[in-house]
């Protein structure tokens, strides 16, 4: 069974390296979606700030409100209404039409675990990553405001696998939401590819 093309967020981008790497015949194509082999403490440092020790949120507004707190550095030009939009991206209705965050709140464990975060950038990493792009279509969307994977980390990455193809989203931080123009334009070229 083939995935085909994958496409990994975050953490995601990490198990869509290892599966890749685990089980080459599942994964034909692979697009990062701001994140790499290697990531820096201080995006690592704020991520680990917030996530799973939000306040619990009574409403929408406290949940907008959330958002904007936790996410405003990658998204400074957002207004309310795409706050408003954000919060229910990224809270589910819980009991009684309360927000709930829709992630598992134990993935702060993998911050916790080291000062570094979920992935301390290791050798083993980057041969996993090199694999993949040497074997598949790759493409690495970037946020130009990216405090995770900084354009040190990405010229490192485009350095070491000249294949891999970069879209770099201006004004956005960590993560694209990929409907920017120049996520959406990448994305649709890197699918003709696997296409091809």
């Amino acid at each position: 069974m083939c995935i085909r093309d994958s496409v990994g967020t975050s953490m995601g981008g990490f198990v869509t390296m290892v599966v890749a790497k685990l089980a080459k015949e599942r994964v034909a194509g692979a697009l990062l979606n701001d994140i790499g082999p290697e990531i820096s403490p201080i995006g690592v440092a704020r991520i680990a700030s917030y996530v799973g020790k939000g306040s619990p949120v009574s409403t929408w507004a406290d949940a907008r409100a959330y958002a904007k707190r936790t996410n405003g550095v990658a998204f400074p030009r957002y207004e309310d209404s795409d706050w408003d939009a954000f919060a229910r991206r990224v809270f589910d209705e819980g009991p009684e039409g309360k927000p709930v965050l829709a992630y598992d709140p134990t993935i702060a464990r993998a911050f916790a675990a080291s000062e570094e975060g979920p992935s301390a950038h290791t050798e083993a990493a980057w041969e996993t990553f090199l694999d993949l792009v040497a074997t598949r279509p790759t493409l690495l969307v970037r946020g130009e405001l990216s405090d995770l994977v900084d354009a040190d980390i990405t010229a490192k990455m485009k350095a070491r696998a000249p294949q891999l193809t970069v879209a770099n989203v201006p004004n956005v931080g960590h993560t694209p939401t990929l409907v920017e123009p120049e996520a959406w334009d990448a994305f649709v070229a890197w699918a003709a590819r696997l296409e091809a």
